[in-house]
């Protein structure tokens, strides 16, 4: 879907539903262009409505280490999965600075060998 649209920056969704009235009372209170930037976090514009959040420099550089070690799109942030991508203890905390900068609604980061040796990651990402 456009989550894995990684170079995706500006969108139109006007008209895009064949109920598009339905479709606009379903997104209330918030706009379908407001809804659409908060899933694709990289959106900077949508049917001419500016992201009131845009990611920030430090967040893109993160996305950017993001991006190498896992290929992971700016627009993959709101529900991330890194299950079972071989992160390792001493690479860890690195990742978990990372995330800490981004907009990330849930994650899934379970089956990676850290788990052995760090029992309590849970508390360490919350």
């Amino acid at each position: 879907a456009l989550s894995e649209c990684h170079s995706l920056r500006s969108l139109r969704l006007e008209h895009a539903s064949l109920d598009w009235d339905r479709f606009s009372r379903d997104c209330l209170p918030s706009s379908p262009a407001l809804v659409a930037m908060q899933h694709l976090s990289a959106v900077s514009e949508c049917d001419g409505q500016l992201n009131p959040a845009p990611l920030a420099s430090f967040q893109w550089a993160a996305i950017l280490h993001l991006k190498r070690r896992f290929g992971v799109g700016p627009n993959m942030l709101r529900n991330l999965v890194l299950e079972a991508r071989n992160i390792r203890r001493q690479e860890f905390y690195q990742v978990r600075d990372w995330l800490a900068f981004l907009p990330i609604r849930s994650l899934r980061i379970e089956g990676n060998p850290f788990e052995q040796g760090l029992p309590s990651y849970r508390y360490v990402l919350i």
